[in-house]
């Protein structure tokens, strides 16, 4: 999310799409409201999704037909596609911490990181 900022607002990848001259850098302030638009929209679809596949189910009273549909449509393109890989490339190396007891487990039996 935010190297499509850059690109396309702090170097101009937009600029003649959308008819502006580049900043040449982004307002120091805007990468908090695009952390919170992120973090609302994972818990929007960790909230929501469970709660439109409940009421389907209720309507319809079968599972098969209770969202799944809905569910592949939102979560591949717009979880599994975007914002997944764009957290794994911000957090780096954080991204394998596990917990001490389970490092223990893992050496135990034997599972790599």
């Amino acid at each position: 999310m935010f190297g499509v900022l850059v690109w396309g607002f702090q170097d101009g990848g937009l600029a003649d799409a959308l008819g502006f001259t580049p900043p040449g850098a982004l307002e120091p302030s805007f990468p908090i409201p695009m952390f919170c638009i992120a973090y609302g929209l994972s818990m929007d679809y960790e909230a929501f999704m469970p709660a439109r596949i409940k009421e389907e189910f209720a309507r319809t009273g079968d599972t098969a037909d209770a969202g799944l549909a809905l569910a592949v449509l939102v979560d591949a393109p717009l979880v599994r596609a975007l914002l997944l890989p764009a957290s794994m490339r911000l957090l780096g190396r954080a991204d394998w911490w596990a917990p001490p007891l389970l490092m223990r487990l893992h050496r135990r039996i034997g599972v790599s990181h």
